[in-house]
């Protein structure tokens, strides 16, 4: 069978990718009793896809034109608009010296305000967006503890309200390495920009890691926070390292227009004075340099 849509090209395009009647069209296995029993189900299926996009008044007939061609006829009414938002922050979030801050930044990030159109992918991301302020920065066992969409499809207004649970305060707790064995502990946890009983900070383990990432001695980096084992509000951060050998030796060959060719020779030490310091020697026909870089 065929079938069309008759709707404006925004829910067009999501009746067509979400519809039953649409996917099954190519099903070898179909039948006639099958098709009947998609066609009854297609007008509730669209009005429930309508309403995603704030369409809570759509009226769906599917109608046959023709032999097995089917019009999927939509007439979508008016959309729900955003008539009063109330977002609230409660927790210990409350008696830190930055949370008229922290609240205005929750109201900015918020994507569905008064006199918006309601859709469920912006109510949904909305929700995600302001909960994600607090969980990376001091707060990440914050969670929503009440969510609330009352719409009126008669009037076709919609009152939002969000709560913010924050939760505890939380701190950066021991560091635990694994998989170090060549190097000074101290190189790995040297780079990190924070120390036990700091305030938890999403950003500062996402730095940890891209320092030890770019250090020498390792060749692989897993830095994360258990927050299944928060004790006393401190979290545990585990870093488990694949380390690069202590020493290096490279050779190739080398050809120049006007020298002809030539070797190159390189060794790299990654341990100097068994205190995670690098040495680097390079050789290239005849030329000889030498340097001493410290990494922490």
């Amino acid at each position: 069978y065929t079938f069309s849509v008759d709707a404006p090209s925004s829910l067009g395009s999501l009746l067509n990718d979400h519809l039953e009647l649409v996917s099954a069209r190519n099903d070898p296995d179909l039948d006639d009793f099958q098709l009947q029993a998609i066609i009854k189900e297609t007008p509730g299926a669209a009005q429930a896809l309508l309403e995603t996009e704030g369409y809570f008044s759509a009226v769906v007939r599917v109608e046959e034109q023709g032999e097995h061609h089917y019009v999927i006829k939509v007439e979508p009414g008016e959309p729900v608009i955003i008539d009063d938002v109330t977002l609230q922050l409660n927790g210990d979030i409350r008696q830190q010296a930055d949370y008229r801050q922290r609240l205005a930044a929750v109201l900015e990030a918020w994507s569905l305000p008064i006199a918006a159109p309601y859709r469920q992918d912006d109510w949904s991301s909305s929700k995600r967006a302001i909960l994600r302020l607090l969980t990376v920065d001091r707060f990440p066992l914050a969670k929503i503890a009440r969510s609330q969409a009352d719409i009126d499809p008669q009037t076709h207004r919609a009152q939002l309200l969000v709560e913010l649970d924050s939760g505890p305060l939380i701190r950066f707790g021991p560091t635990n390495i694994s998989g170090n064995k060549r190097y000074p502990l101290n190189v790995a946890t040297g780079l990190a920009d924070f120390r036990q009983g700091d305030p938890y900070q999403q950003k500062k383990l996402l730095d940890y890691q891209a320092a030890l990432e770019q250090a020498p001695q390792y060749s692989g980096v897993v830095v994360s926070a258990d927050m299944a084992r928060i004790v006393n509000n401190e979290v545990p951060v585990d870093v488990s390292l694949t380390e690069f050998p202590k020493q290096k030796l490279e050779l190739g060959l080398t050809y120049d227009s006007e020298d002809g060719p030539g070797v190159r020779i390189g060794y790299d030490y990654y341990n100097l004075f068994g205190k995670g310091c690098q040495t680097r020697e390079r050789g290239m026909d005849g030329r000889y340099h030498r340097y001493l870089r410290e990494t922490i």
